[in-house]
């Protein structure tokens, strides 16, 4: 499996407070069979704002440190701001491994017109992923339709799904890949929270079937990848 969106880095947001913490969550996602990893640290204006030169530090010690057969990527998570683009495009941000797609945020409870940020970002050359979309709760299946023929590409989180912490979302998840409107599942993985990309596999894989679980943990990434 392929994990496109978890705060394993070190030292740079609320994902993890140091390098033996990181070690600890890649052995568990090892463990669990994923073999490659984004790791997608915040950027969220005026709480999470690590600078570029410790983002790469801290990344470059991860990879070296790292003792497990799982590959490391970097990206980030988005937050939506007005400059967000224009830093994209100045490289003070961080694309999907240096990529065209961007992991992008949005808040959860204010509407935020999550349309014009797709077009802002193909008008500026990239290629938006929205990252956890059932979090968004004024976003609608036939909006994220609308975002999906606009040129979104839509990411769920796997504790929606099998998790007590993602529970209230899990009937809309699973309403979105029925109508195939999901093109990844990934852990966000924080220090505190449960591991569960192969869980959710499973589940997904038995209730939708191997081929449709295949593309949102595995076929779908290893495209974004390349």
């Amino acid at each position: 499996m392929i994990d496109i969106h978890s705060h394993f880095l070190f030292g740079v947001d609320d994902g993890s407070p140091d390098l033996a913490t990181s070690l600890n969550m890649i052995a568990r996602a090892a463990a669990e069979g994923v073999t490659d990893i984004v790791c997608t640290p915040h950027f969220r204006r005026g709480v999470f704002e690590p600078p570029k030169e410790l983002i790469e530090k801290n990344f470059a010690t991860l990879k070296n440190e790292n003792p497990y057969p799982v590959n490391l990527y970097l990206g980030q998570e988005v937050a939506k701001f007005g400059q967000m683009f224009s830093k994209l495009k100045a490289g003070e941000l961080f694309t999907m491994n240096a990529t065209p797609y961007v992991l992008l945020e949005f808040r959860y409870n204010e509407y935020t017109d999550i349309e014009e940020s797709v077009f802002d970002a193909l008008y500026s050359g990239f290629k938006p992923i929205i990252a956890h979309v059932e979090r968004y709760e004024y976003v609608k299946l036939k909006h994220i339709e609308r975002f999906i023929d606009d040129g979104a590409l839509i990411q769920v989180n796997a504790d929606s799904l099998v998790l007590k912490r993602g529970a209230q979302y899990k009937k809309r998840v699973e309403k979105y890949i029925k109508e195939g409107l999901v093109h990844f599942v990934a852990n966000d993985m924080h220090h505190d929270r449960e591991y569960c990309m192969k869980k959710a596999f499973d589940y997904v894989s038995s209730k939708f079937g191997e081929e449709t679980a295949d593309d949102l943990f595995n076929e779908n990434a290893k495209i974004l990848l390349k």
